[in-house]
């Protein structure tokens, strides 16, 4: 598995920082790159980073890592929801 690229994690870091989900044109504003990047390159690296063989289990940490109690509460329930309905 590899780490994240530069983009990829200038991108992640405006992710996890922020208070609540961003969507792209949030990300673009916030970004901290060196150079000028596309509204439609943060997209592509927002849909893909975690397919591309980026760390998930460190992308998921950090989520998990920054949601509130009742967050983590109601995602809880949806997967056991979900789960008791792949099993039925």
């Amino acid at each position: 598995m590899r780490e994240f690229g530069e983009l990829e994690m200038a991108i992640m870091d405006v992710m996890w920082a922020a208070e609540s989900p961003c969507v792209v044109r949030e990300v673009r504003e916030r970004l901290r790159y060196d150079r000028p990047v596309a509204y439609t390159t943060v997209m592509t690296v927002m849909t893909e980073v975690l397919r591309s063989g980026g760390n998930a289990e460190l992308t998921m940490r950090r989520f998990f890592e920054r949601i509130s109690d009742d967050e983590m509460e109601r995602l809880r329930s949806a997967m056991f929801s979900a789960a008791r309905r792949t099993s039925a």
